[in-house]
């Protein structure tokens, strides 16, 4: 069966280079994606992944920049701080693989959460054991300590309902438990409207951050995938229901940079009517404010959430 290494960062102390969650997956063919840190602790990875989760156990990695000059030397002394790195070895159709987790999350554009073992005392539990709390509310886990699988679904729900990871401490009678909680959030969604050159180092901004992108425009000439190869999507649009087939959330944002202004107006009409937690418009504070008057807002009376001019 064909099988991947994930490396995840989940705790750290000090500075360091990747926050919680950061991932980097390999496969058996050397290729990699992602990043647990600026390009120190990957090598590490790479050499000693696989012989580290030999037999399918999961393996946390400490890299120590602040102990002594020699792992200073070797992982880089830029940090200075504490990177803890669960290492597992992922398995084809695995039902207790992160995987499948992340990409509902992303497709479905709700949360959920992955709760992993990262230390213990206990002989009955083991490190990488886990339970999964998808976005539609259901549980998979292996944790072998019922009490234990209890007490980390709550918790999970928890972390669900407050947007942010934790670590928990559980105590049993043979030794401490340690599990990281890590809330899975869809990625940011940019909608930009307006596909001309400008737009091009936009986008590529974006992805670069991880971000799905969505790029609209009237122009047909302008609005076409091949012109936008590293966006999500791109979309020609008329005046009227620019908004239409989009569902938008509280990870939507949007910057308004069409450099027409027919079309910049029939745009804020609809994005302003809507709950976007960001909208930027490009050109001249005077140039918004005559748009937003003529479709019957009040410039003074926006909320925080509009930036004009933006960049």
């Amino acid at each position: 069966r064909d099988s991947t290494i994930l490396a995840t960062v989940v705790k750290i102390s000090g500075s360091s280079y990747r926050r919680c969650g950061a991932r980097m997956i390999l496969t058996q063919g050397g290729r990699k994606a992602g990043s647990i840190s600026g390009g120190c602790l990957e090598g590490d990875i790479l050499k000693k992944g696989w012989w580290l989760t030999e037999g399918g156990k999961a393996a946390i990695r400490k890299y120590d920049s602040t102990s002594d000059e020699e792992a200073a030397f070797e992982f880089g002394s830029g940090c200075n701080g504490i990177v803890h790195v669960l290492i597992e070895r992922i398995e084809t159709h695995d039902v207790l693989s992160p995987l499948p987790l992340l990409a509902q999350c992303r497709e479905q554009r709700r949360p959920g959460v992955i709760s992993t073992v990262i230390s213990t005392d206990s002989r009955r539990v083991s490190i990488g054991e886990k339970l999964l709390l998808f976005p539609d509310g259901s549980i998979e886990s292996n944790l072998s300590d019922h009490w234990l699988k209890e007490a980390v679904e709550g918790d999970a729900r928890r972390c669900l309902q407050k947007q942010a990871f934790t670590h928990s401490i559980y105590e049993t009678a043979d030794g401490n438990i340690e599990v990281f909680l890590e809330i899975v959030t869809p990625p940011v969604r940019l909608l930009v409207f307006g596909a001309g050159d400008d737009a091009l180092p936009v986008v590529g901004l974006a992805k670069a951050m991880g971000w799905s992108v969505v790029v609209l425009d009237g122009r047909s000439h302008y609005a076409r995938a091949e012109r936008f190869p590293l966006a999500d999507e791109v979309r020609v649009i008329g005046l009227d229901g620019v908004l239409d087939g989009l569902e938008l959330d509280s990870r939507t944002v949007a910057v308004v940079m069409t450099h027409s202004y027919a079309q910049d107006g029939a745009i804020l009409k609809e994005l302003l009517a809507e709950s976007v937690p960001y909208i930027g418009v490009l050109g001249p504070r005077r140039r918004t404010e005559q748009l937003l008057q003529e479709n019957g807002f009040d410039p003074n009376r926006l909320e925080d959430h509009f930036h004009s001019p933006v960049g």
